[in-house]
């Protein structure tokens, strides 16, 4: 709807006013698309994220798509505690730096 909005106001229809010129824009292009006149696909937003939840057909889809994104956890097998690093740092107490 926004694009339609800003199409008019570049033509000079509508004023570049969020409530004297979308807001009558909005109200007209739903009244056009509950009517039929402006099918409900041809203003998309293609940038929009669509949120949906993930189905199957059936428990063997599923079993298959769980099958495909299995990973083994590598890290499990360390050791609890992990040492990053090459060398530990000596005491400012020791003799030798």
């Amino acid at each position: 709807m926004r694009q339609v909005f800003y199409a008019l106001t570049v033509a000079g229809v509508v004023p570049k006013d969020e409530v004297a010129g979308y807001r009558p824009v909005q109200v007209q292009l739903v009244k056009m698309r509950r009517e039929g006149v402006l099918p409900w696909t041809f203003i998309a937003d293609g940038t929009r994220l669509v949120r949906q939840v993930d189905t199957w057909d059936d428990a063997n889809d599923f079993l298959k798509d769980v099958r495909r994104s299995y990973r083994r956890n590598l890290w499990r097998a360390m050791a609890s505690e992990s040492r990053f690093g090459s060398r530990r740092m000596r005491s400012p107490r020791s003799s030798s730096w």
